[in-house]
């Protein structure tokens, strides 16, 4: 079973370079890599941080890449992530007691996220 994690977006809602490099352009880059040369990977897990400093826009962003992905996208919010914001824009994302917490089945296996 493959499975690919991506962690650290740091998307930041619009087209500014941070640290020197533009972080959406190398998450779409990244998502297209994933399709072209990983089609048969059970799915893709993005750990937290997706946002650099939340925002909507950072999220809309991200689920328009997301949306373009041929493998399922699992997300996690880290401390920079903002949970209502996250969830206005991401509503299917599980979430348990009000955490972005949950659980995925995939084949026989159970993933804690």
């Amino acid at each position: 079973m493959r499975i690919i994690q991506l962690s650290e977006l740091h998307i930041r809602g619009d087209e500014y370079n941070l640290f020197g490099l533009n972080p959406l352009f190398r998450f779409q880059k990244a998502i297209e890599s994933i399709n072209k040369n990983y089609p048969d990977a059970e799915f893709i897990v993005i750990t937290g941080d997706l946002a650099h400093k939340s925002n909507i826009n950072a999220y809309k962003q991200i689920k328009e890449i997301v949306n373009n992905s041929k493998i399922e996208v699992k997300l996690i919010i880290g401390n920079h992530d903002n949970r209502d914001d996250f969830y206005s824009v991401f509503q299917n994302v599980p979430q348990q007691n009000g955490f972005v917490n949950y659980t995925y089945k995939k084949k026989d296996n159970l993933f804690i996220f």
